[in-house]
């Protein structure tokens, strides 16, 4: 079961609530089981929701959508930016500009209305060419650096 402090609920909370019960609800487990939330899990369906709602501009312009989710193994929010760019160039520069989006909006943004504090290095993006078979990882911005080739 999903408990709610209506009292600890901060702005943008019922949100996050109702995400949590539709992806509780799309599991096998049953809707009365407890699902504990870690902040790296927050924050990443925090992302993907506030980019959709409100960098949707910059997402269309670029075409390059992108998805978030908290890597518990690295302890990171990992960004895939799903881009149609094969020249790494191209490909910084779109990581250049979801990291501004970071730095400027959704970095603050967490911290005024959930109070968690979080900079670049809590993140790692990866940007996919998508118009490749099996979307082939081009470029991986990790601690301040690119990493290119990608040796996996």
């Amino acid at each position: 079961m999903i408990e709610i402090n209506r009292a600890s609920v901060k702005p943008g909370g019922l949100m996050i609530c109702i995400f949590i019960f539709f992806i509780v609800n799309l599991s096998s487990a049953a809707l009365s089981d407890t699902y504990e939330l870690s902040e790296g899990d927050l924050v990443a369906i925090q992302l993907n929701a506030h980019s959709q709602s409100k960098w949707q501009d910059i997402i269309e312009q670029y075409d390059a959508p992108f998805h978030a989710y908290y890597d518990q193994t690295d302890d990171i929010v990992v960004i895939q930016v799903y881009g149609t760019k094969d020249r790494i160039d191209a490909a910084k520069d779109m990581i250049d500009q979801v990291r501004k989006l970071l730095v400027n909006d959704f970095i603050p943004y967490l911290k005024n209305i959930h109070e968690i504090d979080m900079n670049t290095n809590d993140i790692r993006m990866i940007y996919c060419n998508r118009t490749e078979e099996g979307m082939r990882k081009i470029l991986i911005w990790e601690h301040g650096k690119f990493k290119f080739p990608i040796n996996e």
